[in-house]
């Protein structure tokens, strides 16, 4: 649910974080202007890390800033990975809204 509410009105967010997130990449460019953190597990059946990977290189083939971290020997809870420890929290703290 991160992207759709991030595309519609971008912004309205200073950074999108997404966890196993299907994605609308056809739309990245509209996320060009903000910084975008991905976590994707490499074994998810449920939403193909190419989901992922196809948004990154959406996003940052038109100038974007998107960063991937692919969780090897994951499926679909790579929010485990994404929540344990202070990686997330500190980069989302570190956003700041800038006008576009």
């Amino acid at each position: 649910m991160v992207w759709m509410p991030a595309m519609a009105e971008p912004e309205r967010f200073a950074a999108v974080a997404s966890i196993c997130g299907t994605d609308i990449y056809w739309y990245g460019e509209v996320l060009v202007n903000k910084p975008v953190y991905m976590y994707h597990g490499e074994c998810d059946e449920i939403v193909p890390v190419t989901e992922s990977v196809n948004m990154l290189n959406s996003i940052n083939k038109r100038g974007g800033n998107a960063q991937l971290k692919i969780c090897y020997g994951v499926g679909h809870n790579a929010w485990d990975i994404a929540y344990d420890g202070d990686e997330l929290m500190n980069w989302m703290l570190s956003q700041r809204k800038i006008d576009d």
